[in-house]
């Protein structure tokens, strides 16, 4: 049963992340756009593909951490989001091609020892 926890928790973060790389992508295909202009950028943002794969993403991120939530403690699964952070890490350094700082990378790390010592503590229910 943890193994499945474990599987689903770690689909969440996935496809959690992966709709905000999603979101990145579509956001920076516009320059800044000023008060006088929303409409069209958010009609222009609602016309991409990207956008709605985006959508799809968090709509699974949904079903797959509801799913986690039937198996677990909230106190338990909701550290696990700070997957995120990890996989957002890796996915803005190695496709979107973005800096990552050696502060941002250590940081990253302690998120990382947080989610293992919560990992740690787990009691199904």
């Amino acid at each position: 049963m943890i193994v499945k926890i474990y599987i689903f928790i770690f689909l969440s973060a996935i496809v959690s992340a992966f709709a905000q790389v999603c979101f990145k992508n579509v956001a920076d295909r516009f320059e800044n756009v000023g008060i006088h202009n929303q409409f069209q950028f958010y009609k222009q943002i609602l016309l991409r593909k990207t956008t709605w794969l985006g959508f799809l993403f968090v709509f699974l991120d949904i079903f797959t951490w509801t799913v986690v939530l039937n198996f677990t403690e909230l106190s338990f699964a909701f550290p696990f989001c700070s997957l995120n952070y990890i996989i957002v890490l890796g996915t803005s350094k190695f496709v979107l091609k973005e800096k990552v700082s050696l502060k941002r990378l250590l940081g990253t790390l302690l998120i990382m020892a947080g989610i293992i010592l919560v990992g740690l503590t787990h009691n199904s229910h």
